[in-house]
């Protein structure tokens, strides 16, 4: 299935590439996009159309079907199909701890421990009532 499914999507971008030479298809469209696309798309296909409507792309030829998928792929709206660039990453903040202080993080002396960590670092502590769960 994940075969026929890439060999699908393989033949999307083919025909969205002859459908848009100018684009760079590979960098600029959306992989997640396409897929959501054709999930979408699909099941309400299956609701709407009749299964004798489909006879029509079973005695078409390979060249007829190339030509089909091209015209479709020439409606399609790039720019719903763009990729997102993530943006950048905040920095880490780099706190040093005590060994006390990493080794007591899982058991009941915790609060009290972090209570002094952040003292002596100069930070006002939250109640400790925020770390039992009350």
């Amino acid at each position: 299935m994940a075969l026929v499914a890439f060999n699908l999507y393989a033949v999307v971008r083919a025909a969205l590439q002859v459908a848009h030479p100018e684009t760079d298809i590979q960098e600029e469209v959306s992989e997640y996009c396409i897929a959501s696309d054709i999930r979408a798309i699909y099941s309400g296909m299956v609701i709407a159309v009749d299964y004798q409507d489909w006879s029509i792309f079973q005695k078409a030829t390979i060249a007829q079907m190339a030509v089909l998928r091209v015209n479709l792929a020439r409606t399609c709206n790039l720019a719903k199909l763009k990729k997102k660039k993530r943006g950048v990453k905040k920095p880490k903040v780099n706190v040093k701890l005590d060994k006390k202080y990493l080794m007591c993080l899982r058991s009941s002396c915790f609060p009290v421990i972090r209570k002094k960590h952040l003292e002596r670092a100069g930070v006002n502590s939250p109640p400790l009532a925020a770390y039992n769960g009350s």
